[in-house]
Parts: structure tokens; C-alpha cells; sequence
């Protein structure tokens, strides 16, 4: 593969995938060839496109990684891609960046992580209370479909996990599975795993909706003490 160079203006220009150094990844029948994108340092993610042998391009999104983390970002690739769902944000490859010392993951184009969100409707209104009830029934959904095929996510607490798409919002950074319990056979360590990302999801959704603006969501308070019932440990 030709040598990797930064680029003056801060868009990098088209990289091939070489076989020997990247999971090459497909849309469908098309074979991803190149991609570029536009780093920012201070960024987490970038914006940018994926190129495919017929010719034809695709937006899509860049999340950054240390030189130290190969083995995570190998790893939360490898899990993502087991997970065909519509919950789950598509992972198409991931790759070492020599210019900047750094690993990125190619995501399927999203608008922005759950943590920029910037609110600007009352959340107090109907059809904000319609959404959210949406996206968690969603999310659970999603949850689920993970925990069925023997996965977990284990940051579900962070916002970070989460992106934002005009569907609504979808998971991303899957990297964990079964094997990497203690007792991978234990019903009962399985049972608390799962049980731990469902607080963490559970977490996530209250720091975000146990505020004032959300008091005349009838049923919220009765939602969200439904996971400290013992009784469902």
C-alpha cells in the first residue's frame, strides 16, 4: 500500500485498503477499495467518505483510536460485525493511520454522537415525549438482540456509545462476548452481566429524562424503579 501522508488542508486524501493490514469490508455486493476523511485533532470521529470498486462513493464516519488500543478497536470490530440489526451502527473496517499514530473504525454515516446532542425543543411537549418512548423501546430492543447472540456492551452508561441518525439513535462500540466471562458456562454470571447492561442503559436514560422538564411524563419515575426490583435480579 502506498505510504500514508498527511495532508496540508487537514482532508486526507484517497487511501487504498490493503488486505495485509485492514479487514476489508462490503456494502452489500461492493467491495470498499479507499477512504478519506477529515481529521481534526481535538475530534473523537471524523467525517468522511468510503470508495468502492465500481466507482460509486459513501459518506460515512471515522472514530479515532490510540496507537495502545489495536486490540480494542480489533475487537469491537470483530463483535459489531456479528450484530446485523438496525439498532446496531454498521461497522464496515478498521485500519492503522500512519500519519497520525492512530487507529480509526469506519462507521456507516451518523449525525453526531448522543453526547453533542443539543436539545432546542421543550422537551416537555408530546412529541418529544413520543420520541424518547420510541428510542428506549428501540434500544431495548437492540439490547436484546445483543444479549441473544452472547455479547455485551458493558459502557452503555456513556454517551459516547451512542450515535445520533434521523431514525432515531443506534449503539455503537460492541466488545464484549461470553468467553471473556469468568465462567463463560454460569447461568447466574451470564444472567448478571446482562442484568448490568440493562442498569447501564437504564443510567444513561436517567441522567438524561429524571430532569423537570420531563415531570409530566406520566410513568417515567414507575419505568426507571422497575430496574431496581429485586424480584427481576
Amino acid at each position: 500500500m502506498e505510504k500514508q501522508a498527511a495532508s496540508i488542508d487537514g482532508v486526507q486524501k484517497l487511501h487504498k485498503l490493503n488486505a495485509e493490514d485492514v479487514i476489508i469490508g462490503y456494502v452489500g455486493w461492493e467491495r470498499i477499495i479507499g477512504y478519506e476523511f477529515n481529521y481534526v485533532p481535538s475530534q473523537s470521529y471524523f467525517a468522511g467518505k468510503i470508495y468502492f470498486e465500481s466507482g460509486e462513493e459513501m459518506e460515512a464516519r471515522f472514530l479515532k483510536f490510540k496507537k495502545s488500543e489495536e486490540a480494542l478497536v480489533k475487537k469491537i470490530f470483530t463483535q459489531t460485525s456479528k450484530l446485523n440489526h438496525v439498532g446496531i451502527l454498521r461497522s464496515f473496517f478498521f485500519a492503522y493511520y500512519e500519519p497520525q499514530n492512530i487507529w480509526i473504525l469506519c462507521y456507516d454515516r451518523f449525525d453526531q454522537l448522543l453526547s453533542e446532542l443539543v436539545d432546542d425543543e421543550d422537551p416537555a411537549t408530546n412529541n418529544r415525549i413520543l420520541w424518547c418512548r420510541t428510542v428506549i423501546r428501540n434500544l431495548l430492543r437492540t439490547l436484546k438482540h445483543i444479549h441473544f447472540h452472547d455479547l455485551f456492551h458493558m459502557g452503555l452508561e456513556e454517551t459516547c456509545n451512542y450515535v445520533v441518525v434521523p431514525s432515531g439513535i443506534k449503539i455503537i462500540n460492541v466488545q464484549n462476548r461470553l468467553e471473556d466471562l469468568d465462567d463463560p458456562v454460569d447461568p447466574e454470571q451470564v444472567n448478571s452481566w446482562r442484568i448490568k447492561n440493562l442498569k447501564a442503559l437504564r443510567d444513561m436514560l436517567k441522567k438524561n429524562m429524571m430532569l423537570p422538564e420531563y415531570d409530566s411524563w406520566l410513568g417515567r419515575n414507575s419505568f426507571f424503579d422497575f430496574f431496581d426490583n429485586e424480584d427481576y435480579e
